[in-house]
């Protein structure tokens, strides 16, 4: 048969990334802990309800204008904009203000008021413990997204908290109305000022106003001004007019000088030659002639004397056409020099009349500058007089920017402590400290826990676990398999039987059970495993070698301390002297006999080849060795090359890791050929790490699956 295990040999594990069951398992261990924290910690919180005063909140809310409310429309002394955040901000933090708390604590009388003062506190008091009692007692604060702001007062006396939250508004209205009043009247004061110093100026600006018309004559100054300007615009378009006249005729006659001796036509293109009355009417004269001569050639020949006396008076008329148009020459030239001579006249007007205008102008910049100052004087003492009169009116108006929506009214329910939740974050608290000191001992606690963890940490394979019901009562045998073989304690010593056979080596007849520490159960376990072997009709010798505690022969009913094993190692009793009978057909004990003084001697190598190689011994089937723990003496160790299997007894949640891990090593170094684990024990409640005894799962109150109840008669 291929051996199931070897002293090096590890288990492949799969561990989840969260040990969720391990957890539960856990905390549901310790469960009694964790209530017991919670349990506690609700008294703790019923303890704080019960000490703690009720604290009861009377809230107050306002809302604060875009802009004041005004009986007239009289713009205030110190405008502000009521709509930006900074402003309400401000508001909110005006509340909390030192002045303000404290005209709130006198005004309304709390100063001296023993439901508002501290327990042994008597008036008066001093002004810094009123004012840091309010400031712990009010609470400003401005509502997200709005202009209200809600004013919170908190006390143990709700008629008290009502009071101050109602005060609190008022007091801030009558200090913001005294303010208003103080800086209204301040600027009242500096108008009054600022009037008297403007009226005086204005008085000064006028008087140096008449002193300068008397000095330059200037009482009519703006009419000689407007008379002067227009004279001087009328002269001005006249001179333009003459000068253009002048201009055109200048040019006219100068082309009609150099055309004067050549033919008349160039003289008649002339515009002022062809307009001259006397060349006009030479000019109609020749054309009506012309018009009757073209008539008479359609009526006469040439020779006609009608057609030749037309001829003869059109050229008349052409020659008095010539003569006038060269006498318009000279008529231009006079007209031409009429013309230079307005123009030269204009100009000496438009002269006079501008040296005029400017003596004017230089008499009328410093008047008009004193104009200027009399006007703007004026209207600064006019401005100064309508605010003035606006402020005197406004200082008897109650004008604010802060309106009430809510008024406190007595609260009847306390805001603290808050009863359901003291409750929940007493409950809180408990679950995790009890979470936490379960988690801090699961932590401390190095103990092998669950089959998985011994099989992780010592790279060996359980065998079998014993159930922690296994144990026995006070005054009841260990012999599980005998006095309750429906139990799951029994049917665990089975699949030990089972074990033992399918994963040692073939030929393997004795098993030697130890442990790490004493007090694991190896008797128990090696007992019981012995009477499994024997109800399968093996013939079993059960030896008890640990000499210096020795435990069977009260397990199995023998006298204590008879004859047994060592005597045998130390040739004073034949074995087959030795061999106890049991109840259990086919199972014989070897106690572990007197008290020794030399245990470890006594187990020497010699002594132990020659006791195996008894021919008795080999007529046994099964031999079942109970040895002493490995850490604490060496005894064990002499007997681990005589068994072909070691059982490593553990207790679990008690066995630490280390001392676990050292027997290991101990046996892997005494030459122990397989090591299987046993795990004692082991509570029922543990989950998965827990699957050797499945088989009775939850049914190990009542038996191994499948089997019967047993009935008492």
């Amino acid at each position: 048969m291929k051996h199931m295990n070897s002293p090096s040999a590890t288990l492949p594990t799969v561990r989840p990334a969260i040990p969720w069951r391990t957890i539960y398992h856990v905390l549901l261990r310790r469960s009694w802990l964790i209530s017991a924290c919670v349990i506690l910690a609700g008294f703790a919180g019923v303890a704080y309800l019960a000490r703690t005063p009720k604290i009861y909140a009377a809230t107050t809310a306002i809302q604060v204008e875009q802009s004041e409310t005004k009986v007239i429309n009289i713009q205030s002394v110190t405008p502000e904009d009521s709509s930006t955040a900074e402003l309400l901000k401000t508001i909110e933090q005006n509340f909390m203000s030192k002045d303000l708390l404290l005209r709130v604590v006198k005004s309304s009388g709390l100063a001296n008021d023993a439901r508002f003062l501290p327990d042994g506190v008597k008036a008066p008091v001093s002004d810094d413990l009123l004012t840091g009692l309010m400031s712990r007692a009010v609470s400003v604060k401005l509502r997200r997204g709005s202009r209200l702001i809600d004013i919170t007062a908190q006390h143990t006396n709700p008629v008290v908290a009502q009071l101050i939250a109602q005060t609190i508004v008022k007091e801030y209205l009558r200090q913001e109305f005294e303010q208003r009043v103080a800086m209204s009247r301040m600027a009242n004061e500096f108008l009054v000022d600022e009037a008297n110093r403007l009226k005086a100026k204005v008085e000064t600006s006028e008087r140096a106003v008449q002193e300068y018309r008397e000095k330059n004559d200037a009482g009519s100054l703006e009419d000689k001004q407007n008379i002067t300007v227009e004279t001087l615009k009328e002269i001005n378009s006249r001179y333009t007019d003459a000068r253009g006249t002048r201009l055109k005729l200048e040019a006219e006659y100068a082309q009609a000088e150099s055309l004067r001796d050549g033919p008349v036509e160039n003289l008649l293109a002339i515009p002022s030659v062809a307009a001259s009355p006397l060349v006009a009417e030479s000019k109609k004269m020749l054309a009506d002639k012309q018009v009757e001569l073209a008539t008479l050639a359609h009526r006469y020949r040439s020779e006609h004397p009608k057609f030749i006396a037309a001829e003869s008076q059109l050229r008349e008329l052409k020659t008095e056409l010539d003569s006038r148009a060269r006498k318009a020459v000279s008529i231009l030239q006079t007209e031409y020099a009429a013309a230079l001579s307005t123009e030269k006249s204009f100009q000496g007007a438009l002269t006079a009349q501008q040296k005029q205008a400017l003596e004017l102008n230089r008499i009328s910049i410093p008047y008009n500058t004193l104009m200027r100052d009399v006007a703007s004087d004026q209207a600064m003492y006019e401005a100064v007089l309508k605010r003035l009169k606006e402020t005197e009116v406004a200082k008897g108006l109650d004008t604010s920017n802060i309106r009430v929506v809510e008024s406190a009214s007595v609260p009847r329910v306390p805001v603290s402590p808050v009863a359901w939740q003291v409750l929940a974050m007493s409950l809180l608290t408990g679950s995790v400290l009890g979470v936490g000191m379960v988690t801090l001992l699961h932590l401390l606690d190095s103990s092998m826990r669950t089959v998985d963890d011994a099989e992780n940490t010592l790279g060996v394979t359980a065998w079998a676990a014993i159930p922690d019901n296994a144990k026995p009562k006070t005054g009841e045998s260990s012999l599980v398999l005998l006095e309750q073989s429906q139990a799951a304690a029994a049917e665990a010593f089975r699949t030990l039987r089972t074990s033992l056979a399918l994963r040692s080596p073939d030929d393997a007849r004795v098993f030697l059970f130890t442990s790490a520490v004493p007090a694991e159960g190896k008797s128990f376990c090696s007992a019981n495993t012995a009477i499994a072997f024997a109800q399968l009709g093996l013939k079993t010798l059960l030896i008890d070698a640990d000499l210096r505690r020795p435990s069977l022969a009260k397990i199995f009913g023998c006298a204590p301390r008879s004859a047994g094993f060592a005597e045998h190692l130390d040739k004073a009793a034949l074995l087959d002297e030795l061999l106890v009978p049991t109840p259990v057909p086919g199972l014989h004990l070897l106690t572990a006999g007197a008290s020794v003084h030399n245990p470890a001697e006594l187990l020497n190598h010699v002594k132990l080849a020659e006791f195996f190689r008894h021919p008795l011994l080999q007529g046994f089937d099964r031999i079942v060795i109970d040895s002493a723990p490995v850490n604490a003496v060496s005894d064990t160790l002499n007997l681990v090359e005589f068994a072909h299997s070691v059982c490593l007894i553990l207790r679990a949640n008690k066995t630490p890791k280390r001392a676990l891990l050292r027997a290991r090593e101990e046996l892997r170094a005494a030459g122990a050929q397989t090591i299987g684990l046993i795990v004692n024990r082991l509570p029922k409640s543990a989950g998965a790490g827990y699957y050797y005894y499945y088989s009775a799962g939850t049914y190990g109150n009542e038996g191994v699956y499948g089997a019967k109840k047993v009935v008492a008669a």
